[in-house]
């Protein structure tokens, strides 16, 4: 933490000097340079040249921590301040480098499992700038903003590393969170999936709540995914109790597997809803005109869905 505030502090201070001015392309070479000259200790000196890096598609990444730190702390507080005032790239036009900075970020978080979310950095940056009187946009506004600009570099990337481009939707719709390695891991995992004989019907099961919910939505009928919000003595079918006995097995296990980063054991564990959830479609009508069966079954279903969700939308999977 001593070397991260002291790198911070010191990373852009070469910028000032004649050298960078005669020679840019020394930024940050020559400030680690002058920093172990000055006595700074190494992580320092290595984080304000590492910190520039990735500077240009294909460039190697930072390898310290300290580095790799404030090469996504710095590009967050870019991003943040340029957004905020309203400089979102369009089109071709990007002057400030945004959607570069964005790219960095996105590498060095698609490899990295123990950082904050997305919307987790965004809103410390966001809330520094509010501390110094920075009259910026709401953050709900900047992170929208920011969320469609890191989901483009997200989808450049993964298509680079010729994942589907479906299965790259279907990873982005999905989440609990966004965690760009969260993010990453899941689209390769589906890549790695989609052409074994159960990922067709995994797919088209999930779809079946993802859809019968949607469609609830829009008749302004808004289901509640917390088991504590479904009451099993509304229950009028054994399938009903099948599902839900099920979803209070799975969902523990679950959470602790998400925060983990395990998907592949997720994956696994959808399969035990294929049964339940299919015989619920086949055996129950959802969406009954008694309200509070209708509302009781529409919860048990968000439930179900919220698993799905924590490994993919798969609504944006194109079967064949």
């Amino acid at each position: 933490r001593e070397c991260l505030q002291r790198a911070a502090l010191l990373c852009k201070a070469d910028l000032a000097t004649q050298m960078v001015m005669e020679f840019p392309d020394l930024q940050g070479i020559i400030g680690e340079e002058y920093a172990l000259r000055a006595g700074e200790a190494h992580c320092v000196a290595r984080a304000i040249a590492e910190h520039y890096q990735p500077r240009y598609a294909g460039d190697e990444l930072p390898q310290t921590p300290v580095g790799r730190a404030l090469a996504i702390l710095d590009r967050i507080d870019t991003l943040v301040g340029y957004v905020g005032l309203g400089y979102m790239p369009k089109g071709s036009s990007d002057p400030f480098g945004l959607r570069r900075a964005a790219t960095g970020v996105v590498e060095i978080l698609a490899e990295e499992p123990d950082y904050p979310a997305l919307s987790e950095l965004v809103q410390v940056a966001h809330d520094e700038y509010r501390a110094e009187n920075v009259s910026l946009k709401p953050l709900p506004a900047v992170q929208a903003d920011l969320r469609t600009l890191f989901y483009s570099r997200l989808e450049a990337l993964l298509e680079e590393q010729n994942i589907r481009y479906d299965l790259i939707r279907a990873a982005l719709g999905g989440g609990w969170d966004d965690s760009v390695y969260g993010f990453v891991q899941r689209a390769r995992l589906l890549q790695a999936h989609q052409a074994e004989p159960g990922f067709p019907m995994l797919a088209q099961t999930a779809t079946r709540p993802a859809n019968i919910l949607a469609a609830a939505r829009k008749k302004n009928i808004h289901a509640v995914a917390a088991l504590n919000e479904v009451d099993p003595t509304l229950f009028e079918h054994e399938v009903e109790s099948r599902l839900y006995h099920a979803l209070q097995s799975l969902t523990p296990q679950f959470e602790a597997l998400y925060y983990r980063h395990d998907y592949e054991a997720i994956y696994t564990l959808l399969q035990q809803l294929h049964e339940p959830v299919n015989q619920l479609f086949d055996h129950v009508l959802v969406m009954t005109e008694e309200e509070s069966l209708r509302r009781n079954r529409l919860n048990l279903l968000a439930c179900a869905n919220r698993l799905y969700l924590a490994l993919a939308d798969f609504t944006q999977v194109v079967e064949g």
